[in-house]
């Protein structure tokens, strides 16, 4: 991410949705600053090295990240028809302060912090932050707790399952690894009970479900080399190792045909997505905008894996 892809940016979040990120992470950090003087400078490195910008923000904004906040801008439109800004603003300071909770507990569980065993204690501080926020919309007994109960805990236990993980078939990844987005699916499901349409409930977490599917797939072949290094197991790189030859690196297998194995596999799912009738249009045109984005990557890597391709053949 050390170039940011502006116009792709631009072309998936809309101006008006730019700035509520933008004043949502920027509450995030504000509260950071005022609440905790002796960590913050640090905090706030470790959030502006995430974002490899000026604008803490833009980590979010990327082409290529799930949609946490499209969610719900998506959701509140599609039952209101307008959008409450103030809502929104509140929903993505709630995300921000998720995420960083994540890549804490995530880098730690990997095996390759940077400095997120001294900043441990801000995993408790992150969580307690995003409650704060739903506390301000849904009473204590109000039914959109048990429903975030129930999925906070399956994301705790799927993430503890994941790490384990030493071999991954597709019933493993589908059941198992893509849910680890199932988070996400929080500030959608507040939208939701906040305007009593729980009819749509289901079927925006199915949607949720599959583009999860989709979108780890994706990640794990681009990053497979990542993977390699840090010893990290994905459905991409048992994969290889399942159907390469035994003497073949897993980098001929990828050039061969690894990659237009997963390519395959991600146009199904795509082609599932469009078909789920829940997603409003602009939904669709995100699918268009992130498929076109991808396939982009894998055209950039072409030349490149043609060649390893063709110099593992004179191998014999």
């Amino acid at each position: 991410m050390n170039t940011f892809p502006e116009a792709a940016s631009r072309a998936i979040y809309e101006p008006t949705l730019r700035q509520t990120i933008i004043e949502g992470i920027g509450i995030t950090i504000q509260q950071v600053r005022q609440k905790l003087p002796y960590l913050a400078q640090e905090v706030e490195a470790w959030i502006n090295w995430h974002s490899r910008t000026s604008e803490p923000a833009e980590y979010f904004l990327h082409p290529a990240a799930f949609p946490l906040f499209l969610l719900p801008w998506w959701a509140e439109k599609q039952v209101t028809g307008s959008r409450d800004l103030k809502f929104q603003t509140d929903l993505a300071c709630a995300t921000g302060n998720f995420y960083y909770y994540t890549r804490i507990v995530d880098n730690l569980m990997d095996n390759h912090p940077t400095v997120e065993q001294r900043l441990l204690p801000m995993s408790g501080y992150f969580m307690f932050q995003f409650n704060l926020v739903y506390q301000n919309y849904f009473k204590q007994n109000h039914p959109f707790w048990d429903w975030c109960d129930t999925i906070w805990s399956e994301f705790c236990d799927i993430c503890a399952k994941d790490v384990r993980l030493t071999d991954i078939d597709e019933k493993t990844f589908t059941n198992i690894v893509s849910r680890k987005c199932c988070a996400g699916k929080i500030s959608l499901g507040a939208v939701l009970y906040r305007y009593d349409r729980l009819d749509l409930l289901e079927p925006w977490m199915k949607w949720v479900d599959l583009y999860s599917c989709w979108h780890v797939l994706q990640e794990d072949l681009f990053d497979w080399k990542k993977d390699l290094d840090l010893h990290t197991e994905t459905y991409i790189l048992s994969e290889a190792k399942r159907r390469k030859k035994d003497d073949d690196l897993i980098l001929v297998w990828l050039a061969d045909e690894g990659f237009d194995w997963a390519i395959t596999q991600l146009g199904v799912w795509m082609w599932d997505l469009k078909k789920m009738e829940v997603a409003p249009p602009e939904t669709q045109r995100f699918l268009d905008q992130r498929e076109t984005y991808m396939l982009g990557q894998r055209d950039r890597l072409d030349k490149g894996l043609q060649f390893i391709s063709r110099l593992a053949s004179l191998r014999g």
